[in-house]
């Protein structure tokens, strides 16, 4: 059983650590001059902060690299049963993300809620960790 608070706190712990991996990449992106963010931005945020050590693996490919020839080995077992059809590996890759805006124009999650649902955020409800 999963108590009231545990999906509060695990929201609110996702929250920071990705505001902190996008601050740490657009940092990266403003040190190179650029005004776009890339996934290699977001690997020099991981390989120059030691908290994020169980990303590296991650971000230098090994897993990408795994799944490429897992990819590989499903279209070759998918090729050799059916001839006729189509593989769905040869479908067009979809278009890139946008770039993300800097991290001070970012709304927080409960103001994008509050967007969402087509209200605004109401006083008292700051978003601040002095209720937990």
């Amino acid at each position: 059983m999963v108590a009231a608070e545990s999906p509060v706190l695990f929201a609110k712990a996702c929250e920071l650590f990705i505001t902190d991996l996008t601050n740490r990449a657009w940092l990266e992106t403003l040190q190179q001059k650029k005004k776009t963010m890339h996934k290699s931005d977001v690997g020099l945020a991981v390989s120059k902060a030691d908290v994020y050590d169980f990303l590296a693996d991650v971000i230098n490919g090994v897993v990408a690299e795994e799944h490429v020839h897992l990819r590989a080995s499903v279209a070759a077992a998918h090729s050799a049963t059916s001839s006729t059809s189509t593989s769905p590996m040869a479908a067009p890759a979809p278009p890139p993300l946008p770039p993300l805006p800097p991290p001070s124009h970012a709304a927080t999650a409960t103001e994008a809620a509050a967007a969402a649902a087509g209200g605004a955020p109401q006083p008292g409800d700051d978003d601040d960790d002095d209720d937990l």
